[in-house]
């Protein structure tokens, strides 16, 4: 049976005494020893102080021999000495005490850590469980969908060679339709292996000048037949026809892809999807707009998270994003949701170093 995580701010709501009573004990002890030794002193200062009166008065009235016999001088330094012994033995005892409060204050400090730190490995463990489950769930629930229409063409197609059948008359289309799930099921295992070179820091870039308009175009030309069979188009405006950057060619491409494939996914039946670029400093700033259903502000960051996915009955994997973000940055870049309001779509944004080739 699976055991719920301890949540990280299990028993930190323990009241203020709870947690300094051990330094409240200590002050205590504190004040208790200067509250002894002051009163040690001050019956010191009396005892010796009295002695002195008693010594005058019976020198006065009963003579030397009787004063003597009264209070001898050995019999004072004694009680004295025995009065010091006692606070040294008492102080000794509370410097004991007050070090054995340290140390368990000390100790109790240190299970503190352990504990939170325990706490937080487990909540990361939960997360990292979380985290494959949603892997597991969606890789799964992709590779059915893309798997089922796959089937079912080769099923039809095997059904009339069987028959002795010509091919049906859309045998293009139902071959075009194989070749885009395919494409589909090549993407799911390439996102799964960047995502894990990106998780273990082995993914290798090659940064050059690229002039990221003809990128866009040949990325825009690419997606032509997805955007048609929405009846989607591309309005991409730029400044000028070469916009260098700094990046890595395929990479620069697979997030561009990325991102406007999604938009394109997204976007209404008729929808339109805007790209455009613009200079900020030293910063190339490519934008994607959609008019899809738009992301709730609470989940700006979330759909980053890898296997995040927010609208189900939608195919993907939720790792496009995590990975894309992940690639630009690497790249020295930024990539996140500059604007979106629910129902009217959304924009997301990339930057990227611009080239100092002159």
């Amino acid at each position: 049976m699976k055991q719920e995580p301890v949540p990280e701010n299990a028993g930190q709501k323990i009241n203020w005494f709870g947690r300094h009573r051990l330094v409240i004990w200590g002050l205590v002890l504190l004040v208790f020893v200067l509250a002894a030794n002051s009163a040690i002193f001050l019956n010191l200062r009396a005892l010796e102080f009295n002695r002195s009166q008693v010594y005058r008065s019976l020198e006065l009235e009963i003579g030397q021999t009787a004063m003597n016999y009264v209070l001898s001088k050995d019999d004072f330094q004694n009680r004295k000495g025995i009065t010091i012994f006692a606070a040294v033995v008492i102080n000794l005892l509370l410097i004991g005490i007050l070090f054995l409060l340290y140390m368990l204050g000390r100790t109790n400090r240190r299970l503190a850590g352990q504990n939170r730190h325990l706490r937080q490995t487990q909540a990361q463990l939960h997360r990292e469980e979380k985290t494959k489950s949603l892997m597991i769930s969606a890789i799964t629930h992709s590779a059915i969908q893309y798997l089922t229409v796959l089937d079912g063409s080769v099923q039809n197609l095997l059904f009339r060679h069987d028959k002795n059948e010509a091919g049906p008359a859309n045998l293009g289309q139902t071959l075009k339709l194989m070749k885009e799930n395919t494409r589909s099921l090549n993407q799911i295992i390439e996102n799964l292996n960047d995502h894990e070179k990106l998780c273990q820091g082995h993914i290798d870039l090659l940064p050059e000048d690229l002039n990221v308009v003809r990128l866009i175009r040949a990325v825009l030309h690419g997606l032509a037949g997805l955007a048609a069979e929405k009846n989607a188009g591309f309005d991409f405006k730029s400044p000028d026809e070469e916009v260098l950057v700094r990046a890595d060619p395929h990479r620069a491409e697979q997030v561009i892809m990325n991102l406007v494939h999604n938009a394109v996914k997204f976007s209404p039946f008729g929808g339109r999807i805007d790209i455009w670029l613009s200079r900020e400093a030293e910063t190339i700033k490519i934008f994607v707009r959609d008019q899809g259903s738009g992301i709730e502000p609470k989940n700006w960051e979330n759909i980053f998270e890898p296997f995040v996915r927010l609208h189900k009955e939608i195919k993907g994997t939720g790792l496009g994003l995590s990975t894309s973000r992940n690639l630009i940055r690497l790249m020295g870049g930024e990539l996140g949701v500059a604007e979106s309001t629910p129902g009217r779509g959304a924009t997301f944004f990339f930057t990227l170093p611009e080239s100092n080739r002159g």
